[in-house]
């Protein structure tokens, strides 16, 4: 909660430096500039975790929580565009032990940025990356190293298609797992009127975890809709969303198999500054671009999904 807290705090301390230069009834100049957002929501996950081998396959049913904040600052100059961001997911459980319970609360945060070129007529393209930082069960880290290329073309006012592809790299102290791989996305972006937006995204991931000599394929795949309205002139908007997302892992060597399929709801406040906020479609098209992981931040780790789906099943859960 203090990180939430934080990142609104420095994120409302930039706005005020950006704040003079912006007038209500300016025009907006589009040579230089400073923009940026902060964004405060709730997140529930209702997740069902299958676990199987040769002879037998159990079912947990563990229910997810999550407070999460994001943080973007972009500085833009005659189309060309650096932004720094980051973000603070914490993810939240009860597991059920048997004679006690207790919680289970992994963090994923990441630091990130990105540079590309835009043209709020036609779209954008450029690089963005991050250093994602994810709890796995109680006292280990799982730090990922994530880069890659986006970008987006402005069909006209009204609609707006992007995408993304991402290099992700990440070790574990446990048990030297190495998890390596790429996260691709697409979206399309429909302004139902200029402060009122649609957003249908897919995602996928494709990757491998390895140690000990053995490689195990981890993929998966999502689909998003996100809604937003504007619902003040001075840049305050409401969004919610849902949010399907399927991960396997096949261990052939061990002859396992788990599934991990997560169905969420969300809602938030999103505060924005800078740029040209005339409406939400000029926001999007001169303000900062999203660099949050969905695989790596927006859902629980894969590690403590697998405990909690085992504990809630009733088998208990080893923790390594």
């Amino acid at each position: 909660m203090k990180k939430l807290l934080a990142i609104l705090s420095m994120t409302v301390g930039v706005a005020a430096l950006a704040a003079p230069g912006q007038a209500a009834d300016a025009a907006f100049d589009p040579g230089c500039y400073l923009a940026g957002d902060v964004s405060l929501g709730y997140l529930m996950d209702w997740q069902n975790v299958k676990l199987s081998d040769e002879e037998d396959s159990i079912t947990g049913e563990p229910d997810w929580s999550a407070l999460f904040g994001e943080g973007r600052g972009l500085v833009s100059c005659h189309g060309f565009n650096v932004q720094g961001d980051f973000s603070i997911y914490n993810h939240e459980t009860e597991i059920d032990a048997g004679k006690e319970s207790f919680n289970l609360s992994p963090e994923a945060s990441h630091y990130g940025g990105a540079l590309f070129w835009r043209d709020p007529n036609v779209g954008l393209f450029g690089v963005s990356g991050s250093i994602v930082k994810s709890d796995v069960l109680f006292l280990k880290d799982m730090d990922y190293v994530r880069i890659g290329a986006v970008g987006q073309y402005f069909v006209n006012d009204q609609l707006t298609f992007g995408a993304s592809a991402h290099y992700l790299n990440g070790d574990v102290d446990l048990k030297n797992i190495d998890h390596e791989g790429f996260e691709l996305a697409a979206n399309a972006k429909y302004y139902v009127m200029p402060n009122f937006s649609l957003d249908l995204s897919g995602h996928a991931m494709i990757s491998t975890l390895s140690g000990g000599g053995e490689e195990i394929d981890f993929n998966g795949w999502a689909a998003q809709l996100q809604a937003e309205y504007v619902a003040m002139e001075q840049g305050l908007s409401v969004f919610g969303g849902v949010r399907y997302a399927n991960r396997t892992i096949d261990d052939v060597a061990m002859g396992g198999d788990a599934e991990i399929a997560d169905t969420q709801a969300y809602i938030g406040i999103k505060f924005a500054f800078g740029g040209d906020g005339s409406s939400l479609t000029t926001r999007d098209r001169t303000g900062p671009i999203d660099n949050t992981s969905l695989f790596l931040e927006k859902l629980p780790g894969v590690f403590d999904s697998v405990v909690a789906g085992a504990a809630d099943a009733e088998i208990g859960g080893s923790i390594p």
